[in-house]
């Protein structure tokens, strides 16, 4: 089990990635730069996981999205690091 010093450093790398970060055993936590932007992102990820689940019940693993798939939404999104 990692240390204290070792978790808060893996949530430091991950926010630079991220507006939503999925916690072990705890849930989900989101940021923004408003309150709507923080609720969007936390919605999305919802979203995904609801699909993932889907895809597994029908017996198919959820193929990974191109990393340009990925980068293309960010252009339209408001979210500074």
């Amino acid at each position: 089990m990692p240390g204290t010093k070792d978790l808060i450093a893996g949530v430091e790398r991950s926010i630079t990635e991220s507006p939503a970060l999925l916690l072990q055993n705890h849930g989900l936590v989101t940021y923004g730069a408003t309150l709507r932007e923080a609720a969007n992102a936390a919605l999305a990820l919802e979203e995904v996981c609801k699909l993932m689940l889907e895809c597994r019940a029908h017996g198919k693993e959820p193929t990974v999205i191109p990393e340009t798939a990925v980068e293309l939404p960010k252009k339209f999104i408001k979210w500074e690091r």
